[in-house]
């Protein structure tokens, strides 16, 4: 099971179940019970993760909570919460014999340190833009020409 907090400070749980197996697949396409056993399925399923459209259309079938609702109470980083729940979920689902668990696990683990770099990287970026920045000149020129 996972959850994830929106904007509203709702939280929402994502429990994925059996009962989910047909409404996941009239929304998306997708069998999850396929992707737990093969592993073209659940390439597939990961890439529906990767989709925004798909992602919150999953989630608002295991949450039951409507996708516009969902969504009007989203940012990017609900979305990053929601996307990480759901796959925390979908391992939960899996059975523990299923070949697809500890990938699974694994890339969970990845895509987390991944994204700790990749905001460690684009904070150092943008550091480095704004002391780069030469701001005085233009704070001075405004001051002078406000005076008088």
């Amino acid at each position: 099971m996972g959850a994830f907090k929106l904007l509203n400070d709702t939280e929402a749980t994502i429990d994925v179940r059996l009962a989910h197996r047909k409404a996941i697949r009239e929304a998306v396409g997708l069998d999850i019970v396929e992707a737990a056993h093969n592993p073209d399925k659940l390439s597939e399923l990961l890439d529906a993760l990767a989709d925004s459209d798909k992602l919150w259309q999953i989630v608002s079938v295991v949450s039951g909570i409507s996708v516009d609702d969902l969504l009007a109470n989203a940012d990017g980083s609900t979305e990053e919460e929601a996307g990480t729940a759901l796959l925390e979920s979908l391992i939960s689902f899996f059975p523990k014999s299923s070949p697809m668990r500890n990938p699974l696990s694994r890339l969970l683990e990845k895509a987390k340190e991944q994204h700790d770099q990749q905001l460690q990287t684009a904070e150092a970026m943008a550091m480095e833009v704004v002391e780069g920045l030469v701001i005085g000149s233009g704070i001075s020129d405004a001051e002078a020409s406000t005076s008088g």
